[in-house]
């Protein structure tokens, strides 16, 4: 879980880098321009080239959605037993919430227009979990 807690911002740093080297290689290394001369160079011959590049990736969110739910019903799974699991989840959700207002706010692309079945979909999942942590709390703290 402490792993996972992480990996979401190292995966995020490696993708900001990622554009940020391409972005580069595109303008011809030019990190260093006066602040008076405003020239955009691109060696893109096509503006679909172009705005795919300085656009930025796609926002995936099933991929944010299964994270999410991966680090709630591991805690809800084994939380009795093991009880660092809630801060350590806690932590987790903190650090996705941050990361992803980030990337949402300078990195990723405007999310497509979707409607709600995803997300509730991911509550109505979201909402075993209260059994499942009773069923097997129970069995935890049951079991010699």
């Amino acid at each position: 879980m402490l792993l996972n807690a992480f990996m979401p911002p190292i995966f995020e740093a490696i993708t900001v880098a990622q554009c940020w080297l391409f972005r580069t290689l595109d303008n011809g290394c030019r990190c260093c321009k006066p602040e008076n001369e405003r020239i955009y160079m691109t060696k893109t011959s096509q503006i679909y080239k172009y705005l795919e590049l300085y656009s930025g990736p796609d926002y995936i969110i099933h991929y944010k959605y299964s994270g999410v739910l991966t680090i709630v019903y591991v805690t809800m799974l084994y939380g009795v037993g093991l009880p660092m699991l809630f801060p350590i989840a806690f932590l987790s959700l903190f650090i996705i919430y941050a990361t992803e207002r980030y990337m949402i706010a300078y990195t990723y692309q405007l999310p497509p227009a979707m409607d709600d079945r995803m997300t509730e979909n991911a509550i109505k999942m979201l909402s075993y979990t209260p059994i499942l942590f009773l069923m097997n709390g129970y069995w935890m703290l049951s079991n010699r």
